[in-house]
């Protein structure tokens, strides 16, 4: 940020386009670069006590003195989606582009005798608002669940489900469908983003 700011940055655009994710400690962090109040971040819930955990934002630095918009695409997963869901329920930024994967799973690593690891899911994340991103995966079909991602008609199935899907909230009352995907809110091309930011 400070190599953008020293370049002389009035407004970001955050591209996170097949962007498949990372660790959950890491994409806490890069959304607490945009929060500057003390609000959840995202937050895990698992069968386990020991899998639940609340991330925070930290308000020395987080920072809202610049308009933010964040690209998604059917190829962002998991941290992306992170960042981009702590981002659209806390009205920080736009989101823009394609409905996002869908990965809302925690992994842990469990290693054996022999340097033999496994990654097995242990608990969800949910976004500030409540919204549980993971895609619907109780069949076990795992070519279906991702021939999904390449349906030219994908947009338009998920917006034939969304009665079927409970609603949302932003801050400041955006409303948007929740559950199995991150989405763009409905915007306007042309919006003047520097009027948008500082009302």
């Amino acid at each position: 940020m400070k190599k953008l700011d020293d370049n002389g940055m009035k407004r970001l655009v955050l591209d996170l386009r097949n962007n498949s994710g990372g660790f959950l400690e890491q994409a806490a962090e890069i959304a607490n670069m945009f929060i500057a109040t003390r609000d959840t971040l995202v937050y895990t819930m698992g069968k386990h006590n020991n899998t639940n955990e609340v991330f925070l934002a930290k308000p020395s630095k987080g920072r809202e003195d610049f308009p933010l918009i964040i690209l998604l695409n059917r190829g962002s997963a998991s941290a992306s989606e992170i960042v981009a869901g702590a981002v659209q329920d806390l009205d920080r930024g736009l989101i823009v582009g394609e409905t996002s994967f869908g990965k809302g799973a925690c992994a842990a690593t469990i290693w054996t005798k022999g340097w033999i690891c496994f990654r097995v899911s242990i608990a969800r994340y949910y976004t500030p608002s409540g919204r549980l991103i993971q895609r619907p995966f109780e069949d076990g079909n795992t070519r279906q669940y991702y021939a999904e991602l390449y349906e030219q008609n994908r947009e338009t199935i998920i917006d034939s489900l969304n009665e079927f899907r409970p609603k949302f909230k932003t801050r400041k009352e955006g409303q948007f469908m929740g559950e199995a995907v991150l989405r763009p809110m409905n915007y306007t091309l042309g919006v003047n983003l520097q009027k948008r930011h500082k009302n």
